[in-house]
């Protein structure tokens, strides 16, 4: 099972079930707030039985989002059936908002997230961290649904992103 596999559901998240900052205090991770709740993959013909679902909430009294992600994946070419599981930290550092990914594979992936639109939210990763570069976007065609575009840049070309992963969701 790769990371990148796991990354097809990545996108839902937020269930807004906690605390948000003190009544008169801006939220700082406001940007990411459309993401609180429940997500589901839609089925991709790509990737026929694959599964999988997320969720976003506030937790540490509102401060930061943690999303929990599940994907299950059938046996297919002599590889048995496997099942992923990884979180996502979404927190504000000196200003910035930035996330860290961790999975059960080991994985470990910091970014720093943007808004560059009201309807996208881009995840880079740090340039310059061993390994290639990853861009994880979201973009909202609608209030309940949900795009994902995950691409890779190969290590010494940190912009050369290539496209890995299209995904679509929904709230559910």
């Amino acid at each position: 099972m790769s990371m990148m596999h796991a990354v097809a559901v990545l996108v839902p998240w937020l269930v807004s079930a906690g605390a948000t900052p003190d009544a008169g205090q801006s939220d700082p991770l406001a940007v990411a707030s459309r993401l609180l709740g429940r997500w589901v993959a839609d089925a991709d013909p790509q990737s026929p039985g694959v599964t999988g679902w997320s969720t976003f909430e506030r937790e540490a009294q509102g401060r930061v989002i943690v999303r929990k992600n599940h994907a299950e994946y059938p046996a297919a070419n002599d590889r048995p059936a496997s099942s992923h599981d990884d979180l996502m930290v979404v927190y504000t550092e000196w200003g910035k908002v930035k996330a860290d990914y961790l999975d059960n594979e080991g994985h470990v992936i910091r970014y720093v997230v943007t808004a560059p639109t009201g309807s996208t939210l881009v995840f880079l990763s740090e340039e310059g961290a061993p390994g290639p570069r990853f861009r994880l976007t979201y973009t909202w065609p609608s209030k309940d649904a949900l795009k994902l575009l995950f691409e890779i840049a190969p290590p010494g070309t940190p912009d050369q992103f290539k496209p890995y992963i299209r995904a679509s969701l929904h709230r559910g």
